[in-house]
């Protein structure tokens, strides 16, 4: 299974999307989404992932801001 990792930061969402097992693999895409903080903004980032990345994906998130 892909895993896609997500960095929701203060001004931007970065993401990739990795295929493989531990130590083995490849970075299969990369991006990054605007982001202003709010919960309107995180929803569209949301969709945008959806539709370039697809649902079938393990998730790892990270969030850098305490905003």
């Amino acid at each position: 299974m892909d895993t896609l990792g997500v960095d929701i930061g203060t001004t931007s969402i970065k993401y990739l999307l990795w295929r493989g097992r531990r130590g083995r693999g490849a970075v299969v895409s990369q991006g990054e989404l605007p982001y202003d903080g709010t919960w309107e903004s995180l929803d569209q980032a949301a969709a945008a992932l959806r539709t370039r990345e697809g649902t079938k994906v393990a998730l790892s998130m990270s969030i850098t801001s305490q905003n």
